[in-house]
């Protein structure tokens, strides 16, 4: 234990310089250099995704030695890296693509692909791309791995044939060839297959949305059995795996009687669910972890400022709490381990810094830093991040996060409001680069986890159904104005700005409290609520969950069309003194552009100050350097004109 305290000492004491100029933006705004680090099933080989010149490259190295293999991945935007053997990898990506066959005509979507990877050639096939003829031509989704056969080596993935039939397919790497191993066929709407140990087939999820059907089935004399069945609109519950004896199956779930996301076992001959299996006080549970390995839940995760974890696995768990303990301040997450469980990759943060790398060996109880995440903000000395909490107008305690520029009394600040997006999201204490440039440049960020949000619990979250524009918007507000009565911000300079829902906030900061904000940033935003709901509908279909879930958020149980109009900024463009700025990418699959472009035109008819900057190649998360890049240079050139 004695090696892995002295390291850890020495991390936490390396002195911070600051820069003696302001940090440059795309310091901030470039992403993660270095992401998705993974160790090999041997503990030999380290796979990571490196930007270069903003390009996503795929790099395996030896341990402890060189460079062996790499791939241009500058075609798609990876998400996940999944080792198959020691010689393959596994790539989740996805890459936006117009398809003219879709229900609402000419559009772009996002389409997500796993490829592999054979290290040894340096070749990269599309999994499952031999088989398409049999699969479904409109699937955004070609294929999600559920589990690994590390020996021939191969994959389990799930994917949607002609009669959108969700079947279980193994899939070799080299080739990308798969057959079918179980068929959803007969059970309109299974929606997840989970395996066991041997990645077998154990349990199929069924929701049949257009008759609000939910059932859990499972295998027995060669039949489907149903071991749970129940009326639900939007899925009462999640199923993240078998448990460690493999007699039950772990769900996640929380409604009116159930007041947080917790962990259950439904037990797999009755489907009973019994007493919680792990919950957390006062937060709702994310999701359970499966073991790469066995396929089997061995862990949870939830946030309180930053991620945390519990393990059901008692030698993870053992090694788990030895690195917490060696470094106190830090939020510890597992990101991959060997099969023997000797080596491990963790992912190490303190509040609102970024993610640095270490492999850590088990057995020599020693920890060595192989890469920082962001390493041109190594040297930069960033701004506190602090929870902040304040009660709203009718008493419900709205936690917060305010980040304050470094070296600087927070008293009497220009301050940017920066709701998140959802809504049924939250913000947190982890590194967040827009609130980091921000504070950089001598803002004052407050972060509102207004009602709504998730990770709170049942009743905080239903508290916002139906509430866009109203005590949501009034969370916000009364959060600003804590900030004002405390002296910490300026009443005179205040800006509010965000994205995706953030942005719909920005909107209806503008619209419906004009004299509290000196200017407005919406990226990405939700303008009219109808139209957003509209074309949901249009594209997916009445019965589709997208549908239930827009109707619940936006309307609760209003009048739907009066609730959505009167919450709507488009519909108030008259109301807005200060200046917009919209920003959106023409490659949004999510909020599509056509939202900015009618609140820009709106507000042009009633003579506002308003300007729209449309992004070529941009998505809704901003995924490409080049966005982040330009977003940010015109968010603070904004601020600039109007704040200082």
């Amino acid at each position: 234990m004695r090696t892995i305290l002295f390291f850890a000492c020495l991390l936490i004491l390396a002195p911070v310089s600051a820069f003696s100029q302001m940090p440059p933006i795309h310091s901030f705004a470039e992403g993660r250099v270095i992401n998705l680090v993974s160790i090999s099933p041997n503990g030999k080989r380290l796979a990571f995704v490196r930007l270069t010149d903003g390009n996503p490259i795929l790099i395996v190295n030896e341990i402890g030695g060189g460079m062996i293999s790499a791939a241009n991945l500058s075609d798609v935007k990876p998400t996940a890296l999944r080792w198959a053997g020691n010689d393959f990898l596994l790539i989740r990506a996805s890459k936006t693509e117009r398809d003219h066959r879709l229900r609402a005509g000419l559009q772009r979507n996002e389409y997500i692909r796993t490829f592999s990877f054979d290290i040894k050639n340096k070749k990269l096939t599309q999994m499952l791309l031999r088989s398409s003829r049999k699969l479904s031509s409109v699937s955004f989704d070609l294929g999600t791995v559920i589990g690994v056969d590390h020996k021939e080596p191969a994959a389990f993935m799930t994917a949607f044939n002609k009669e959108y039939e969700l079947n279980v397919y193994k899939v070799e790497t080299k080739l990308g060839r798969g057959h079918i191993v179980r068929r959803g066929k007969g059970a309109p709407g299974v929606q997840r297959w989970i395996l066991n140990s041997k990645n077998e087939p154990a349990v199929r999820v069924i929701h049949n949305q257009k008759h609000e059907e939910f059932r859990v089935q499972i295998r027995e004399d060669k039949e489907w059995k149903d071991i749970y069945k129940t009326e639900s609109e939007l899925g009462p519950l999640v199923a993240s795996g078998l448990n460690m004896d493999e007699t039950a199956l772990v769900v996640q779930y929380s409604n009116d009687a159930r007041p947080f996301q917790t962990l259950y076992e439904m037990d797999l001959e009755t489907g009973k669910v019994g007493k919680p299996f792990f919950k957390v006080d006062g937060y709702d549970v994310e999701g359970a972890i499966r073991d790469p390995y066995t396929n089997l839940v061995i862990g949870a995760t939830w946030t309180a400022d930053q991620d945390e974890y519990h393990w059901f696995d008692p030698q993870i768990d053992r090694i788990y709490k030895d690195l917490r303990a060696s470094l106190v301040g830090y939020a510890v997450r597992l990101t991959s381990w060997s099969r023997d469980r000797k080596k491990f990759i963790i992912a190490i943060a303190k509040p609102g810094e970024p993610v640095q790398f270490a492999i850590h060996d088990a057995k020599a109880r020693t920890i060595k830093l192989i890469a920082a995440a962001r390493p041109a903000l190594k040297s930069v000395q960033l701004g506190p991040v602090k929870s902040y909490s304040f009660k709203a107008r009718d008493g419900l305690t709205i936690h917060s996060y305010l980040t304050t520029p470094p070296n600087t009394k927070a008293k009497n600040l220009p301050l940017v409001v920066l709701p998140h997006g959802g809504p049924e999201a939250r913000d947190d204490a982890n590194f967040d680069w827009i609130s980091q440039m921000l504070a950089s440049r001598g803002y004052a960020v407050l972060q509102p986890n207004f009602r709504g949000s998730d990770g709170y619990g049942w009743d905080f979250t239903a508290a916002g159904w139906g509430e866009w524009g109203k005590a949501m918007q009034d969370d916000v507000t009364d959060g600003v104005k804590d900030l004002i009565a405390k002296g910490v911000a300026d009443p005179n300079r205040i800006c509010i700005v965000g994205a995706s829902y953030g942005g719909y906030a920005a909107l209806a900061g503008g619209a419906f409290t004009p004299d509290l904000y000196k200017c407005v940033i919406a990226i990405s935003a939700v303008s009219d609520l109808k139209q957003m709901y509209d074309w949901t509908r249009a594209a997916y279909g009445t019965d589709h969950w997208a549908v239930k879930y827009w109707d619940r958020s936006m309307t609760g149980e209003d009048d739907k069309n009066n609730a959505m109009r009167s919450a709507s900024p488009i519909h108030f463009a008259g109301q807005f003194k200060a200046p917009v700025l919209l920003i959106h990418g023409e490659d949004d699959t999510v909020v599509r552009p056509v939202q900015s472009r009618r609140m820009k035109n709106a507000l042009k008819r009633a003579g506002k100050d308003v300007r729209l900057i449309e992004q070529k190649n941009g998505d809704h998360w901003m995924s490409f350097q080049e966005t982040r890049i330009d977003t940010a240079e015109e968010v603070l050139a904004f601020l600039e004109t109007h704040l200082k």
